[in-house]
């Protein structure tokens, strides 16, 4: 509660037309879930650690700010329209991306970063990782067991 209260009353002073960054304008972490707009295709970002969003280009990698097509791509599981992760072969990072028509101010970020668990587990598999201070590894193949863990957040 109190970061999500200072993250408000900080994000009330800042220009965040000119945030160009892909880590979090209030605390610096890195965002943990992208919204998309359905309607017009906009971004927006979502800090796990202080509640914080601001917009972001979506041909641009959040953590290198990689924008070649032929590296930055987007890996769409089967049957699911609205949920994508976008993978960047440069830095080896993925961000879970979720397409609705709730608006960003009423879009419950935290329920759908929790729900998008089965993302974090392709993305691994395929090599990527994630740099939020939750994440999910996918452990054993046999078992198909799931563990969650706090990692250490790397700053630029």
């Amino acid at each position: 509660p109190f970061r999500q209260f200072a993250s408000e009353y900080l994000l009330e002073g800042l220009d965040k037309l000119n945030w160009f960054s892909g880590y979090c304008p209030v605390c610096g972490h890195w965002p943990g879930l992208g919204h998309i707009n359905s309607e017009g295709g906009q971004r927006t970002l979502w800090c796990l650690s202080c509640n914080s969003k601001w917009n972001f280009k979506r041909t641009q990698c959040a953590f290198c700010l990689n924008e070649d097509h032929q590296t930055l791509q987007i890996l769409n599981p089967e049957n699911e329209e609205s949920y994508r992760i976008q993978i960047c072969k440069k830095c080896k990072r993925y961000l879970k991306e979720v397409r609705s028509i709730i608006e960003v101010k009423n879009f419950p970020f935290d329920k759908y970063y929790l729900g998008t668990l089965p993302l974090d587990v392709i993305a691994e598999q395929k090599g990527y990782f994630q740099e939020s201070m939750l994440t999910v590894r996918y452990e054993n193949s046999e078992g198909n067991e799931l563990l969650m863990y706090r990692q250490k957040v790397e700053f630029d």
